[in-house]
């Protein structure tokens, strides 16, 4: 809906939907209120019946602009499916629907969950089987509005009255009015200048363009306050929470001193009593369920970072390498160290360090052919390779 009203807005910049059936109700109730219009021509105007701008109207008196939003359809649901589905879903990704439906139903939640309906409560807060970021960001935005209208629908709104409905229909005081107001005064006319108008109505920059881009993505549903999640059970986390659900479902008569000795909680008795009275598992003669295996192994193994050289493969331990040295040579290097050796070519010596370094030895192991592969350090292939490196032209191959 708000991608088809989106190009027939007067100002693009700052969209004002006409189509929005949110904006319709608004614009009705003006033109009766504040316009002098007649309800037959406002209804008319609105493709709206009489009866049904008498229910609106009633509901805009007493609950102010959160009434004139549709109920939307829902499923009548546990709302401790919702919680539970989410939870693991969020801190599992791996979960499927089946792992979270064994997971309800060690729980007994009632109604029975089935495949269906956590199926919907996924698809619901877009965390479904495709993962995809975007739509779990634009989902949570829904949930969010219809959340906030649920709860401002329940209140009592500013003091309106049918006998000076002029006077009382425009009530500053209610923040879901004044961005209506708002936005219709910057949406209805064609490339107006915003600043002086938001400083009219009392707000700074940042938060308009906030619910500017709230706007354009949900309509007028993007206009109300979004609730602050409060902390409720959140001393713990949701991991933490699941943990403990499942330990307690697997041995139902543990107490709390003694859950808490298994698992070495750090949280307070008063937080692992409060999750396990949440979950109703206080119960002790519960018949116990075994979780254990059903969600694998949820975070993969990190691989191992892609080293430089073969050398520090090895030296990392990502694989052994045999130390090939003849005996003889290791010899002739210790006597080094205390005489002094006449060599005709001392090339190879000189940079056996920097072959080491560069990880030769390692590398051959790794890459090189089997075949030419000896039982000492002074086999063919790094014989070749340290008369390259001291600037012979050939190579022995034999």
């Amino acid at each position: 809906m708000v991608a088809h009203a989106l190009p027939k807005t007067p100002n693009p910049d700052v969209p004002f939907f006409i189509d929005d059936p949110v904006v319709r109700n608004y614009e009705m109730l003006r033109s009766v209120w504040m316009e002098q219009n007649s309800i037959t021509a406002a209804c008319k105007d609105a493709r709206c019946s009489r009866t049904d701008f008498y229910c609106i109207e009633t509901a805009f008196i007493k609950h102010g602009n959160a009434a004139l939003y549709p109920e939307l359809g829902a499923k009548k649901q546990n709302h401790k499916l919702e919680r539970l589905a989410l939870m693991l879903k969020i801190t599992r990704p791996r979960a499927t629907e089946t792992m979270i439906l064994r997971f309800a139903e060690s729980l007994s939640l009632t109604p029975r969950p089935t495949l269906r309906t956590i199926s919907h409560i996924l698809h619901c807060h877009g965390i479904g089987n495709n993962r995809d970021e975007n739509d779990r960001r634009y989902w949570h935005g829904i949930q969010q509005s219809v959340r906030a209208i649920r709860r401002s629908a329940s209140q009592t709104g500013p003091m309106r009255s049918k006998t000076d409905r002029r006077g009382t229909f425009y009530r500053p005081e209610e923040a879901l009015q004044l961005r209506f107001e708002l936005f219709r005064a910057l949406g209805l006319k064609q490339k107006r200048k915003s600043g002086d108008t938001i400083r009219r109505y009392g707000m700074s920059r940042p938060t308009f363009y906030k619910y500017l881009h709230r706007f354009r993505h949900y309509g007028a549903w993007g206009l109300v306050d979004w609730i602050q999640p409060g902390r409720g059970r959140g001393k713990i986390s949701d991991e933490l929470e699941l943990r403990i659900i499942e330990e307690k479902v697997e041995h139902p008569r543990f107490s709390l001193d003694e859950l808490m000795a298994r698992m070495d909680l750090r949280c307070s008795r008063s937080a692992l009593y409060e999750v396990l009275r949440y979950w109703e598992l206080l119960e002790k003669e519960r018949r116990p369920v075994r979780l254990r295996g059903l969600w694998g192994e949820e975070m993969p193994e990190k691989p191992a970072p892609l080293l430089k050289t073969a050398k520090e493969a090895a030296e990392s331990g990502q694989f052994r390498v045999p130390k090939k040295l003849n005996a003889h040579f290791a010899h002739f290097l210790e006597r080094m160290k205390s005489r002094a050796f006449a060599v005709c070519d001392p090339g190879p010596i000189v940079l056996a360090q920097f072959i080491d370094d560069l990880g030769v030895r390692e590398a051959l192991h790794v890459y090189g052919p089997k075949r030419s592969e000896g039982s000492e350090i002074t086999n063919l292939v790094l014989l070749n390779v340290c008369r390259i490196l001291a600037g012979y032209e050939t190579t022995v191959a034999g």
